[in-house]
């Protein structure tokens, strides 16, 4: 995840398919009405060292420009470690 600062990761507390199709929206992947999403212990990239950006995020399924139109905790409010990065 790219901010106006440095990158991070998002938690996947709550995280579902529709905000996994949201981020694929957002990257350009088109024809996505659900998606499904790997956590970083059984991802093939693993857990990242970044900052936790977004925790407990609520994407509405009809967003269309990426996560930036997403509830989430805050930038600084998270409770999470990199063994649940999505």
């Amino acid at each position: 995840l790219a901010t106006a600062g440095p990158w991070g990761t998002v938690c996947d507390d709550g995280f579902t398919a529709t905000n996994a199709a949201v981020a694929c929206r957002a990257m350009g992947v088109t024809g996505v009405s659900a998606a499904s999403f790997l956590t970083a212990p059984t991802s093939m990239m693993g857990a990242g060292s970044q900052p936790i950006l977004m925790d407990d995020v609520a994407c509405p399924s009809s967003a269309t420009t990426g996560l930036d139109q997403c509830t989430y905790l805050g930038q600084t409010q998270q409770n999470c470690a990199h063994t649940e990065d999505v």
